[in-house]
């Protein structure tokens, strides 16, 4: 049997009748009775916090049901090794894509991506391709590329000719009907526009017909339309001079500069190398606008070339080993004549033109990164004599 409850000792507030600080000693269940009691009435009289509680004891039995989620790691997928290329000529590495070397210029054997027809007044745009020719000695292909040139020709219209793009193997490419007399190139403006070619000005070159006889017009561009030789062309100081990647003046020597003598220091001779006639020369124009390189000309005949020249760029692979010719001729009373003259190169010789020149038909014209070759109409071809 269990034995008697333990009695608690309860602390009596003061009260009438009973002395302060009164213990009184009260069964154990007694007092738990009434401490539940006290209890319920609390949450009774206040049911939110009855009902707060209720609901914070469903969610915790809740938690403790649902299993906890699994942690699932996420992992980068490895990043793609670039791929080197090498260049089977120079061996430089190229990056992955390149379809030509960018020290030399030799092809990797990739083909330029084709863009699609841009449609233009109805009629779909012309896309061009980049430009080349190969070098006979199989190296290097010279670069000419640009993008995205639009030409809508008129329908049923008059036609003077055509101007013909050139493609990278030297055949014919699109092509431009010239049906008025006027004909303009540019970046930006013009009946032919070549939008991504950095080095075309706004409005860069005109075709134009004046007086039954054909021009191509220099614009004011900055670096002006070069015209491909054909046979000997005469040369004039100022003159400008492209082939392969070099860009030569042409400088003809004033008389006081070829009438110096061996100078005399303090009374001494000025030792050095042994004087020279100087009847012209050739200054290397840099893309820094700057001149770099001088050769001086004074032998009847001086060639050009990658190789077997007497003026050599070796490090340019878009020249011919002998590449082009200049000639000076003396004339009376010493009057002196310069002409230069293709030598059979793979990628032709060209000189700048001075502000127009007349054209006949089958002229190349270089703009920018462009060939061109004017192509017009037999009864335009000689134009008014």
């Amino acid at each position: 049997m269990p034995g008697p409850a333990t009695p608690a000792v309860v602390a009596v507030a003061p009260a009438a009748g009973i002395p302060s600080g009164t213990q009184l000693l009260v069964p154990k269940p007694a007092v738990d009775a009434a401490l539940a009691q006290h209890k319920t009435e609390r949450q009774l009289t206040n049911p939110d916090g009855a009902a707060a509680m209720a609901v914070r004891r469903q969610g915790e039995a809740r938690s403790e049901e649902l299993p906890a989620a699994p942690v699932v790691s996420v992992e980068e997928p490895p990043a793609k090794a670039p791929v080197s290329i090498p260049c089977p000529r120079c061996r430089t590495v190229a990056e992955e894509g390149a379809a030509y070397c960018r020290v030399c210029g030799q092809s990797l054997g990739r083909s330029e991506p084709v863009l699609p027809l841009v449609p233009s007044s109805g009629l779909a745009g012309l896309t061009h391709e980049s430009l080349s020719r190969p070098l006979a000695s199989g190296g290097a292909s010279l670069h000419l590329s640009s993008r995205t040139e639009t030409y809508a020709p008129q329908m049923g219209g008059q036609s003077w000719g055509k101007l013909v793009q050139l493609a990278k193997d030297g055949s014919d490419g699109s092509a431009f009907p010239i049906q008025a007399e006027q004909l303009d190139i540019g970046s930006r403006e013009g009946d032919v526009v070549l939008k991504e070619d950095p080095y075309v000005s706004p409005r860069h070159a005109r075709l134009s017909r004046e007086g039954g006889r054909w021009y191509v017009v220099d614009l004011g561009s900055t670096n002006g339309i070069y015209l491909k030789l054909q046979g000997k062309r005469p040369l004039a100081d100022g003159d400008l001079i492209l082939l392969g990647q070099q860009v030569l003046r042409f400088e003809v020597v004033m008389e006081a500069e070829q009438a110096l003598r061996p100078a005399l220091q303090h009374g001494v001779a000025l030792f050095g190398t042994p004087q020279t006639p100087r009847f012209a020369r050739l200054c290397q124009r840099t893309v820094e606008g700057i001149t770099r390189d001088v050769y001086y000309l004074y032998r009847s005949e001086v060639s050009m070339g990658r190789e077997t020249a007497d003026i050599v760029f070796a490090d340019d692979p878009f020249l011919s080993r002998r590449h082009a010719v200049l000639r000076i001729q003396s004339g009376i009373e010493g009057a002196r004549s310069f002409t230069l003259e293709d030598a059979g190169s793979s990628n032709g010789t060209f000189v700048a033109i001075r502000g127009r020149e007349r054209l006949f038909g089958g002229e190349v014209l270089r703009i920018g990164l462009h060939l061109f070759r004017v192509e017009l109409t037999s009864n335009e071809q000689g134009g008014l004599s």
